[in-house]
């Protein structure tokens, strides 16, 4: 995403020896700052039956209108030495509810009582040095951060529901994630290598997760566990006229409440060549306990996209799989999406899709024509 340059804050040499005990010197007394974001508004005209993770009852043939945004800031400074620090913080312009729903979202939050409010999404700090870089606070871990999916073509929808960047899903049948991202913004710490050619390894640690680590339309793929730990590998190459991205981690978690330990692993794959990109992704985890047991859970999915000028046009289709007997329409299913989009100017986009979903245990299905418009600065 892009960010536009808004200003410097000058920072004092008093206030520097406040936060370090051996005051370093500053490469120019200044930080820069930062201001990113981005808009997403989409309505959607839905056919058949749909769900999100708190609506038990299915609904049918309605209209429903989504938006959600992010506005983010970062700050950074260089020392005398080359050492970079500096600092995120993102807000989200979508409210957040109790039960981890987004407000006004295509979703219903039937049966619960919410209390919504805006909630800073990510709040941490770096340093950058020629060994690597470090992360400590609220981020996504190794496992997201390293995680593909399948190419697509509107901002905010995909058969892959991405929690943390909160895809939106107007059916809500299959509620697919081969994003491995079990320990959600939970603080933690971070580190990345340097890359080594097209190679770069990284781990993560988070000493406490959430009981409840929903967010958006999914929480048959999250865990509730402490201990977390992930470590991943990416690839990213080109090779003549072809650009390859290859993304794997493996995560491992325990909770000493609970009779299993979760274990979970991914991959993902993207080839470039031209104006195409194909790709997928894959994922398998052991214990998952928004059921109350350890239940398996699998899901890929793959697709094609292809970019010519303004235009970009995909198809995606996803699968998953669960033992889960409690609404198993959650997790057993298949999901398809068509898309085009068209970017109006920079920073500005317009797009529409097809969306089909079908619950193998349950029978049910859906589809969903989307208009979707995207902002980012």
């Amino acid at each position: 995403m892009s960010v536009k340059k808004v200003g410097s804050i000058s920072v004092a040499a008093s206030v520097a020896g406040l936060l370090f005990a051996s005051a370093p010197v500053w490469a120019d007394d200044n930080i820069d700052l930062d201001l990113g974001g981005y808009f997403v508004g989409a309505l959607a005209s839905v056919d058949g039956d749909t769900r999100d993770v708190y609506d038990l009852d299915p609904d049918t043939d309605s209209s429903k209108i989504a938006a959600t945004g992010q506005i983010f800031v970062t700050g950074t400074t260089i020392l005398d030495n080359g050492i970079r620090l500096g600092f995120k913080a993102a807000l989200n312009l979508d409210d957040q509810d109790q039960v981890g729903g987004l407000c006004g979202d295509f979703a219903v939050d039937a049966g619960y009582l919410v209390t919504c409010q805006d909630t800073a999404q990510e709040a941490y700090f770096f340093v950058e040095t020629g060994f690597g870089r470090i992360e400590f606070g609220q981020q996504d871990g190794v496992g997201e951060q390293f995680s593909l999916s399948s190419p697509r073509a509107l901002t905010m929808h995909s058969v892959n529901d991405r929690l943390d960047r909160h895809q939106l899903n107007p059916v809500g049948l299959v509620l697919l994630s081969t994003i491995n991202d079990s320990s959600g913004d939970q603080a933690k710490i971070n580190y990345f290598t340097p890359k080594v050619g097209p190679v770069q390894l990284g781990i993560s640690y988070t000493p406490e997760g959430l009981g409840d680590m929903d967010s958006g339309y999914t929480s048959a793929q999250k865990n509730a566990y402490d201990e977390i730990w992930e470590v991943g590998v990416a690839i990213d190459e080109m090779i003549q006229d072809v650009r390859l991205k290859v993304g794997a981690t493996y995560v491992t978690a325990n909770n000493d409440t609970l009779s299993w330990d979760n274990k979970e692993w991914n991959v993902g794959v993207n080839v470039g060549f031209g104006g195409f990109t194909v790709g997928g992704s894959y994922r398998d985890s052991e214990g998952l306990a928004i059921y109350g047991d350890g239940n398996d859970y699998t899901a890929w999915d793959a697709g094609l996209a292809y970019e010519t000028g303004a235009w970009k046009f995909s198809g995606q289709y996803g699968q998953q799989e669960g033992g889960v007997t409690v609404n198993p329409d959650m997790v057993d299913g298949d999901t398809y999406l068509l898309s085009a989009r068209y970017n109006v100017t920079e920073g500005f986009r317009v797009g529409a899709g097809f969306q089909h979903d079908e619950a193998d245990d349950t029978g049910e299905d859906g589809s969903a024509l989307i208009l979707e418009t995207a902002l980012k600065f």
